[in-house]
C-alpha cells in the first residue's frame, strides 16, 4: 500500500477537513499540520487532486510518498498504523 504525508505550512481546519472526506478510513492525524495518508494505485499527484489542492481553494499543503524505512519516538498508535500500512498483505 503507498502511503503518503500531508503537510501544511499553518494550522488550519481546511487540511483536516479535506483529509477526513477523501480519506475517511485512510488517514492518521499526526498533528494539526501532518496527515498520514494511505492506499492503492495511489501517487501523490491524485493525493493532492483528491484533497483539492489548488489556488483559491486549499493551497500552502505539500504531499510526499514516504519509502518503507522510518524510525523515530512517537506514540503506540503511530507506529502500529505506519505498520500497518506498510504490511506487504496489504498491497
Amino acid at each position: 500500500m503507498a502511503v503518503f504525508i500531508a503537510i501544511t505550512r499553518t494550522k488550519t481546519t481546511d487540511l483536516a477537513k479535506a483529509v477526513q472526506s477523501a480519506f475517511a478510513d485512510d488517514h492518521l492525524r499526526y498533528s494539526d499540520s501532518i496527515w498520514f495518508i494511505k492506499g492503492n494505485g495511489l501517487t501523490a499527484k491524485k493525493v493532492v487532486e483528491k484533497l483539492g489542492v489548488e489556488p483559491g481553494k486549499l493551497t500552502g499543503v505539500v504531499v510526499f510518498r514516504l519509502a518503507g524505512s522510518f524510525d523515530g519516538l512517537s506514540n503506540r498508535e503511530v507506529w502500529d498504523w505506519i505498520g500497518a500500512a506498510f504490511e506487504p498483505s496489504n498491497g
